[in-house]
């Protein structure tokens, strides 16, 4: 699970923040490599950022 919601958010900065939100393109790239951080974001009242 955890390799699916860090693909996300990789998505997410290329398709979305790349070229326009630098900031917001290196959060989600440093969360896509955090574990700690996924974990938190996977919790079951985050769940609307799996779907993404």
């Amino acid at each position: 699970m955890l390799a699916k919601l860090s693909k996300q958010f990789r998505t997410f900065a290329k398709d979305e923040c790349e070229n326009s939100s630098p900031l917001y393109e290196h959060l989600a790239n440093k969360i896509a490599d955090d574990d700690e951080i996924l974990k938190v974001a996977a919790l079951k009242d985050n769940l609307y950022l799996i779907y993404y």
